[in-house]
């Protein structure tokens, strides 16, 4: 549900889904990553633990970087 990033500020998500569209992730499949792992920690997580949940969300361990 990605109406979770519209109380998530802007600017953070947007950075959030462009690092794992440079990962090599879809816009759309990133996206909904960056929605579900904001919804789950919170808009004062750290933009590391974001990322790390939304390569989680997206099926890959955050420790194998973007080998996909």
């Amino acid at each position: 549900d990605h109406r979770d990033l519209h109380s998530f500020p802007t600017r953070r998500s947007s950075d959030l889904v462009s690092a794992l569209v440079n990962l090599g992730y879809r816009r759309a499949e990133a996206f909904g990553a960056v929605a579900t792992a904001a919804r789950k920690l919170g808009d004062k997580a750290a933009l590391d633990a974001l990322i790390r949940a939304g390569l989680q969300e997206l099926g890959q361990p955050a420790a194998q970087g973007a080998a996909r």
